[in-house]
């Protein structure tokens, strides 16, 4: 009579480490709720590898009644809203030796429970999808030069927001990351040389479908020495590969706060 035949259960190995991180989060999580910066290493050794681990996050709700004034019709409900509009975000950020740091950001808002987008369950800014809003790494002194070098998805914004403040628009403007590059260089005291490449929406990855948009260019910006703020210069490029645009931005910006109050930033 032949022997029953046995599976082996395999068993995940997994490193000490990563288990009490897990159970170390929670708890952070709990304890600190605004932020906390914890220095794993002295930054002075010479085999400091992790000069310093912070950790935090926000919550936010906001109440809202809306209703679509310009359509002269108090009758309908159809664009009257009243929601309670909720965001919480986490974030971790490290600070690593030789100038190497990353930092990530996951979010989430939506508008009360079981609101959807078109067929989709989850959405992003809109169910209870979470989602990865800031991932990116951080190189000082690129190449032995007077520059820094940032990778990934990152916030996006110049001019005070009056001359990019692009994001993901389509999310009620509630988050404001792009996927890209951006290299500061520093050629002098308070002066910053931005060059930058950025992909707005990818879409469909393959080039037979022309759906990119795109923005690239530079960014020159000074600390003012007549009044707090900047004075600015920028050459900008986009692409929108769906309206079938190419659009050049040139132009220059002065943001001043004077002492006696005029303030045009």
């Amino acid at each position: 009579m032949p022997r029953p035949k046995h599976r082996r259960a395999r068993i995940a190995r997994v490193e000490p480490s990563r288990i009490f991180f897990c159970l170390l989060l929670p708890a952070l999580l709990c304890a600190a709720p605004a932020i906390a910066a914890v220095p794993l290493f002295v930054d002075d050794a010479p085999d400091a590898a992790l000069s310093l681990l912070e950790i935090g996050g926000d919550v936010r709700m906001r109440g809202y009644d809306l209703e679509n004034m310009w359509d002269s019709d108090s009758d309908t409900d159809a664009d009257h809203w009243s929601v309670l509009r909720h965001r919480t975000r986490f974030f971790a950020r490290l600070e690593m030796e030789r100038g190497i740091g990353a930092y990530v950001r996951i979010a989430n808002q939506n508008w009360g429970e079981g609101v959807t987008y078109g067929d989709k369950w989850e959405a992003d800014n809109i169910s209870n999808k979470i989602f990865v809003d800031n991932a990116y790494i951080d190189v000082a002194g690129f190449c032995d030069l007077p520059a820094d070098l940032r990778i990934g998805r990152q916030d996006v914004f110049y001019g005070s927001g009056f001359v990019l403040c692009d994001g993901q628009s389509q999310m009620a403007s509630t988050s404001g990351y792009m996927d890209g590059v951006r290299l500061r260089i520093e050629p002098a005291a308070a002066l910053d040389f931005d060059l930058l490449y950025f992909k707005d929406q990818e879409n469909r990855r393959d080039e037979a479908a022309d759906d990119d948009l795109t923005l690239m260019g530079a960014y020159l910006s000074r600390e003012s020495g007549i009044a707090a703020g900047t004075e600015e210069v920028y050459a900008l490029y986009r692409e929108d590969q769906n309206l079938g645009k190419k659009i050049w931005l040139y132009g220059g910006r002065v943001a001043h706060a004077w002492s006696n109050g005029l303030d045009y930033s």
